[in-house]
């Protein structure tokens, strides 16, 4: 007879390895069309460094990733101004009429990758917040952690 402590670690190994297996790609929607990228291509298409004040942990950081609208451009067509994002947690944030030039798709922090501990794999962010007050964190509601999908909006 297998005793109980192994059949509930066994169920929580698998589950567990389920979660952890939905970390390694992000899925892009757009209309009927679903397409996952590994979160390994990205990591490797990751061509902007850069230091940043992350304002919800108070510190200064290396950061590098991908432009958002680099990634888009390859995957989306039409190239959508409205965009979704999903995170592993089910928080959702829109972004309409978005700064191309501002958003990075952030793979590695402080020259290391990004897991699910450290809000990643991926995260979206924004290079330069000049005028906003970093202490108000409502100022960065548009930053998504974790992210798990990104769909256009038509």
């Amino acid at each position: 007879m297998i005793p109980l402590r192994v059949i509930l670690a066994l169920i929580l190994l698998v589950t567990s390895s389920h979660s952890f297996s939905d970390t390694h790609y992000i899925t892009l929607i757009q209309k009927e069309k679903t397409t996952d990228i590994l979160v390994d291509t990205l990591r490797e298409q990751a061509d902007i460094e850069f230091e940043l004040y992350e304002p919800f942990r108070r510190e200064t950081v290396q950061v590098r990733g991908l432009m958002l609208h680099t990634l888009l451009s390859q995957y989306f067509d039409p190239y959508p101004t409205t965009i979704r994002l999903t995170a592993h947690d089910d928080y959702k944030s829109t972004l309409n009429d978005w700064d191309k030039a501002n958003w990075v798709l952030i793979t590695h922090e402080n020259g290391r990758e990004l897991g699910l501990r450290q809000q990643g794999p991926i995260r979206l962010l924004e290079k330069d917040y000049t005028g906003r007050d970093p202490e108000n964190l409502r100022h960065f509601n548009d930053w998504v952690w974790m992210i798990k999908s990104i769909e256009a909006v038509q």
